[in-house]
């Protein structure tokens, strides 16, 4: 048994826990829209118009990436921390884990991942807007 066979989940562990213990104030609750963003079959519609551009929408929803799919599988999210702007206290920063896993109608697995993603969001009159996304966040660091 190599060090390499400990240190690996112990580091996965250790990001896994401080991802769940992390506090922080929460500002906003965008995990639904996104979820909702992710895997509809509507295209953008009413529900998701309010919230974000078609164009973000685009980078999101699984049917615009993946047009012969009819059935999704797994998509977790998972949110990281919440950062109001030092500048604009309007913008929030969301930052989200995600993990997808899609199968086709006969659950044949085709793809999967997971990453990070940051939306930017502007609340104005108690109303917000995703106006920025930005994939894959690379080099995420846990804020203090």
């Amino acid at each position: 048994m190599s060090i390499f066979n400990l240190i690996i989940p112990s580091t996965i562990f250790i990001t896994q826990f401080r991802e769940a213990n992390q506090s922080y104030i929460s500002y906003i609750n965008i995990i639904p829209i996104i979820k909702y963003a992710i895997i509809t079959k509507d295209g953008y519609d009413e529900k998701i118009s309010p919230y974000m551009s078609e164009e973000i929408f685009k980078k999101l929803n699984q049917k615009t990436q993946y047009p012969e799919l009819d059935h999704f599988s797994t998509i977790e999210l998972t949110e990281l921390h919440q950062k109001q702007d030092e500048n604009d206290s309007r913008i929030i920063y969301v930052d989200i884990r995600y993990i997808k896993s899609l199968e086709d109608k006969h659950n044949n697995h085709i793809s999967g991942g997971q990453g990070y993603q940051q939306f930017t969001v502007l609340i104005k009159n108690n109303v917000w807007y995703i106006i920025n996304l930005v994939e894959p966040l690379v080099d995420y660091q846990f804020w203090e």
